[in-house]
């Protein structure tokens, strides 16, 4: 499906119903490998939403989802353990190349006595993908699933809720650098906060009106030669943030592109990509603008919304795939980081 293409299947009647029980039925044929690895399935409510400002005034509420994911215990594990959420993006979390690295992250956490939960978002509302129909879900819905991932974990009695923290590649990324903005974690949090971000290949074009962070540690994971979501976006916003005392770095990845942690060999697509776009801003009323005179408000839902955006600014044309020593390198970097992060007394 084209990203200009407007249709859509509705969540209601026959059709929809079956193309739920034959997605539901396909990733059941490929749980066997996490299942083996010692994955639980855990169920959770979610919502979906159009924008921001659904959240902010609490409006994302009546569109109520139930969603699940995978949880990987460490083995043996006494008290209450320290978790991290992967958060997939536009692919699907167990339909996609990325098994191999996801359940490597899995054992190299365990191995340190750290959960892992990869939250499905996309099952239950009848998704296979979004790669190439970006109208399937908002960036809001998504950072909501992170935020109810994150207070699934909280409410379990094995994982302390005070030393969880958020990965995620490309858009599921973006969730990742976004719970870290205050007012978002506020509105969907309440009280609580992530421990630790660490956004893999993220979006970082889109910057907040009023910046305000948590304060918890983040570490950028950037592809060098990413020309689907570029790495200079995110060279930006290390540096302004630093420069606002918050402790957010970034590690690049010579020679990496994106999807350098799948398992396909380096390939041309031809995808939609927002890259020659301005930067967009995030207004305090939850709404936001990559087109000064564009306004999200201004249109009935985000799809209508970014399919606008795409025909003033898109382009398409990226470079995915497989980059053995990036990949290499970004699984130790990453295990690290939570070691240092959600295992010391403070994290």
């Amino acid at each position: 499906m084209d990203f200009f293409d407007k249709r859509t299947i509705h969540r209601t009647g026959i059709a929809y119903l079956l193309a739920l029980c034959l997605l539901t039925v396909s990733v059941a044929q490929g749980e066997e490998a996490w299942l083996a690895a010692g994955g639980e399935w855990i169920e959770f409510p979610s919502y979906t939403a159009d924008s921001y400002r659904d959240i902010f005034h609490g409006n994302h509420r009546e569109n109520p989802d139930e969603i699940r994911g995978l949880l990987f215990m460490p083995e043996g594990a006494v008290g209450k353990v320290p978790a991290v959420i992967l958060q997939h993006g536009s692919g699907h979390p167990f339909r996609s190349s990325r098994e191999r690295w996801d359940l490597d992250v899995v054992a190299g956490l365990n191995e340190h006595g750290i959960a892992v939960f990869i939250p499905d978002g996309y099952t239950s509302r009848g998704i296979v993908s979004s790669v190439q129909q970006q109208t399937e879900l908002s960036p809001a819905s998504r950072v909501i699933d992170g935020a109810q991932a994150f207070l699934a974990l909280a409410a379990d009695p094995r994982i302390d809720a005070t030393r969880i923290g958020i990965s995620g590649y490309s858009f599921g990324g973006f969730v990742s650098i976004e719970l870290a903005h205050a007012q978002l974690a506020q509105a969907l949090l309440g009280e609580q906060r992530f421990a630790a971000h660490a956004p893999i290949y993220p979006d970082c074009q889109r910057r907040w009106e009023r910046v305000e962070l948590t304060g918890a540690p983040m570490l950028l994971m950037l592809a060098e030669l990413d020309d689907y979501t570029p790495a200079h976006f995110c060279h930006d916003y290390t540096a302004s943030m630093q420069e606002l005392g918050y402790p957010v770095r970034f590690i690049e990845y010579e020679g990496a592109h994106h999807s350098f942690n799948y398992d396909f060999e380096l390939a041309y697509r031809e995808h939609a990509v927002f890259r020659e776009c301005p930067v967009a801003t995030v207004r305090e009323d939850g709404g936001f603008s990559f087109i000064e005179r564009l306004s999200d408000a201004d249109f009935p839902s985000w799809g209508e919304y970014i399919i606008t955006v795409f025909q003033e600014c898109g382009t398409r044309g990226v470079h995915l795939g497989y980059h053995e020593p990036a990949r290499d390198a970004a699984l130790a970097d990453l295990v690290q980081f939570y070691r240092d992060t959600l295992l010391s007394p403070e994290p």
